[in-house]
């Protein structure tokens, strides 16, 4: 699946989160389209931080894929 991209920060209860959208790699003649929304903020050392994110795609040809991971870790700004 294609990583998406996120929106700028939102801010959310003493931490942010973001809208993430997208579309998936093109496998079986079709791609699925996706809009989420982050979780908050998750803490990693070094400064870093991720989000975990929990959404399904689109319908296609009779079905959807579930997704859920966690995003890259990126700084925190």
């Amino acid at each position: 699946m294609y990583p998406g991209v996120t929106g700028l920060p939102r801010p959310v209860n003493n931490s942010h989160d973001h809208i993430l959208h997208g579309i998936t790699t093109f496998d079986y003649g079709h791609t699925h389209s996706y809009y989420a929304i982050t979780g908050p903020a998750i803490d990693l050392p070094g400064g870093m931080h991720t989000h975990y994110v929990y959404f399904e795609t689109n319908e296609v040809d009779g079905h959807r894929h579930r997704v859920q991971d966690f995003v890259i870790p990126a700084a925190m700004g």
